[in-house]
Formats: structure tokens, sequence, C-alpha cells
């Protein structure tokens, strides 16, 4: 499947999506980012395995992330008061669905992709971190932080300002495709 082929597939399910570079963490950024998760403001830090520190290895991140030749920049903008956390969180779970939806019904058409998204995974009731390896690998959506992608700076390499709004929130999540 081509780049623009998922693209256009993404727009169908109601994401803004448009070409971006393929993102390229370093291990300083890596470790910033998951200083941040450390201070667990989202509650995810140690309890999944799509973040901190359940995902990938600094290693494995640049690894993974350097074996796909295209990318997109997928968001989704819900409006509501950033403030009210519960409603805030409920949007934030509502993408992941959304982005782990639209990643198996891609590769259940053939394409090769892997996606991340904000937020934490939430699509078993109850993770198997760290006791047993994840139950439903194929509906993992790890964090974009956990794989060290500061999202100002690359949305702004995708040519886009990053913004705080008081009436809305902006979700993003990256596909990428070999």
């Amino acid at each position: 499947m081509r780049i623009e082929d998922a693209k256009t597939k993404l727009k169908a399910r109601g994401f803004d999506v448009r070409k971006a570079p393929i993102p390229g963490p370093t291990l300083h950024t890596i470790s910033k980012c998951r200083e941040r998760c450390e201070s667990n403001e989202c509650g995810a830090y140690g309890v999944t395995w799509a973040c901190p520190p359940g995902s990938a290895t600094p290693g494995e991140c640049i690894e993974m992330l350097s074996g796909y030749g295209s990318a997109a920049l997928i968001t989704r903008t819900y409006e509501l008061d950033p403030r009210d956390r519960r409603a805030a969180e409920a949007a934030a779970l509502q993408f992941q669905d959304d982005c782990r939806k639209a990643a198996v019904a891609l590769r259940e058409e053939g394409a090769d992709i892997f996606m991340m998204a904000d937020g934490k995974c939430g699509y078993c009731e109850s993770c198997t971190y760290p006791d047993a390896e994840c139950k439903h690998p194929e509906m993992l959506v790890p964090s974009i932080s956990g794989f060290g992608i500061v999202m100002s700076d690359y949305v702004k390499e995708c040519g886009r300002e990053f913004s705080f709004f008081d009436d809305r929130v902006e979700f993003f999540g990256i596909m990428l495709l070999r």
C-alpha cells in the first residue's frame, strides 16, 4: 500500500492527515521524554506495555522507526474544556481506539504499518504489564512520547503549528508505513 492510499483511508475515518517525515528520535530526546513520562501525570507509567518502562528500549525505538519508508501525521480535534480532565481523558481513549481500529483495518488490507498515538493504550481493561506478555500485541498502540518523539518539535517539522487551546483539545498520531 502506498502512503497516499493509506492517507485517503485515514481521512475517510475522520482523521486530519498529512504526509510527514519519519520521526528521528535520539537517545537524548528519548531520555528527556521518558523523564517526563516518569512524572506519571497521565497515570500510565509502569502500568502498560504501551508506555515506559514497558515499551521498547531506547535502542529498539530508534531501530524500529528507522525501518519505515514513509509516515503520516494524524490529528483529531475534540471540542471540550481542556481543564475538564475526565472529558479530556475520555477523548484521548477514543482517539487511541480510533487509531487502533484504523491500524487494524489497514493491516487487513495488507499494509505493513506501525501506529503510535498520544496517551496510553487502554485496549484491555487490565494490562498484563509487567507480569505477562501483552495479550493483544496486534492491538497495541504505543505512546508517541515513549518513543522519544517531542510532538511540539515534530508537528513544526511537519509544517504545522503546535498550540494549546481554551475550548478544544487536539490529539496526535503517527502512522509509519513500509
